[in-house]
């Protein structure tokens, strides 16, 4: 077996678990998985990013200055947006290597499944939406991808009508843009929204604000890696 990432031969390992259920056929290398860096504690309760205080600064001015208060209950976040796992979602979502989700599923499968299992089990999935222009530029949504991986999606509530893309902009650009997501039906009980990066929170906030707005009981957000 080689990893998908890097193409080094894959060593297997010996262990109690390998000798009860045998080798499983794993996708990244061990240097690879060891790449993805999780983040430490204490984090803020909100977002995740790494913060002494329950309530990071970031947070406290999204409340304070953006009128966005108790929109998101909570932000679950594993991994560092370091600098392997910058190019890793590169290829991945601008450059077509779609097979690389299925070391993002390896890395879920073995350290975060329980945790949103139990998420998936009260939460409608619902994966945060790609404009039509951007959808047919990357040929698939990167959000839908990750949000299978935990459960059933529900793709119906929610719509996005801007163009242009958030990564070009600076961090007060993005949260000074207008909200450019739309509900598409009526959103009854509890929303667990799915991206594959928390940057600045803009995306997150505005989609958990206008959910909240319709009908929404309550909003949560998974985010494969929190920068």
């Amino acid at each position: 077996m080689t990893c998908i990432y890097c193409f080094k031969k894959i060593s297997k390992t010996l262990s109690w678990e390998n000798i009860i259920l045998g080798y499983r056929k794993q996708k990244l290398c061990h240097d690879c998985t060891q790449s993805f860096v999780k983040l430490t504690t204490p984090k803020c309760d909100v977002c995740a990013a790494e913060s002494k205080a329950n309530y990071c600064v970031d947070c406290k001015e999204w409340s304070r200055k953006y009128n966005y208060r108790d929109v998101l209950i909570k932000n679950y976040s594993y991994y560092k947006y370091n600098d392997f796992a910058k190019q890793y979602v590169t290829n991945w979502k601008y450059r077509g290597d779609y097979i690389l989700i299925e070391g993002i599923r390896e890395l879920i499968n073995s350290k975060l499944k329980s945790e949103l299992n139990e998420l998936a089990k009260t939460h409608r999935i619902v994966p945060i939406p790609l404009s039509k222009t951007r959808l047919s530029e990357r040929a698939f949504n990167q959000a839908a991808l990750i949000a299978n991986l935990i459960g059933e999606i529900d793709e119906s509530l929610l719509s996005r009508i801007d163009n242009q893309k958030q990564s070009k902009k600076t961090k007060q650009e993005r949260i000074n843009t207008k909200n450019n997501f739309k509900v598409t039906k009526k959103i009854t009980g509890k929303i667990l929204l799915v991206d594959d990066i928390y940057t600045t929170g803009t995306t997150i906030r505005q989609a958990a604000s206008l959910l909240k707005e319709n009908g929404a009981s309550e909003v949560r957000s998974f985010t494969f890696i929190r920068s």
